[in-house]
């Protein structure tokens, strides 16, 4: 059968969740240098062009990944924070743990391709994934409110500032590839095994001590 153009809202979207799919799909089993528009078109129903149409590089579809990892982390750290009548520092910190590290592809396309893929990304998406991204710190911004209730502008900025720090560069802190270990074992320095989740719990307490009055 002839591919068929897009005609519908819906007809775009699912041919857009289509790609997306597929880049995912390469980039869990090979790794982000793995995925090309090539590779995506051979396991989809688009040729090359056709992938063109809705996305002119690669690091367009990653934007997208990336765009809907924050809708849907902003979703769940809501949720979380909303079965809550205890708004103490320690659950804030360990509620924000958890919902980050169930997104380790955030985690990852955060910390390792950013710059790269907004380099490489038209304006007009560029300021789409911006705003999905401010509209996570909203819903942030909020539920310091609620666990923080005196904390002024001034305690939340320096939070923030510590927090998109600590943000990306948590994950290569922490997971390491094979040769990555090899390189540190052979320069006297072996990578000592972490846990993830405890690594970033202790970070935010430390960072969200600019929340607390003193």
């Amino acid at each position: 059968m002839d591919f068929q153009r897009a005609r519908t809202p819906e007809q775009i979207e699912n041919r857009q969740n289509e790609i997306l799919f597929a880049c995912k799909e390469i980039y869990i089993k090979n790794g982000y240098d793995a995925v090309t528009i090539k590779g995506i078109s051979e396991i989809t129903s688009f040729t090359r062009p056709a992938i063109y149409g809705y996305y002119k590089t690669k690091e367009e579809i990653f934007m997208d990944i990336l765009k809907e990892e924050f809708i849907l982390w902003g979703v769940d750290f809501q949720r979380r924070c909303q079965k809550t009548n205890d708004y103490s520092r320690e659950l804030f910190c360990s509620i924000l743990t958890d919902s980050m590290c169930d997104r380790t592809t955030l985690l990852e396309l955060l910390s390792v391709h950013l710059n790269t893929m907004e380099n490489n990304t038209r304006l007009e998406r560029l300021v789409e994934f911006k705003k999905t991204v401010y509209q996570f710190f909203d819903i942030l911004q909020n539920q310091i409110r609620c666990f923080f209730a005196d904390a002024d502008e001034k305690n939340i900025k320096d939070f923030f500032d510590h927090f998109l720090i600590y943000l990306n560069g948590l994950y290569p802190h922490i997971v390491h590839s094979e040769i990555q270990k090899q390189a540190m074992t052979l320069a006297g320095r072996p990578p000592v095994e972490r846990n993830i989740r405890q690594v970033c719990y202790n970070g935010l307490l430390l960072i969200s001590r600019s929340l607390v009055k003193k």
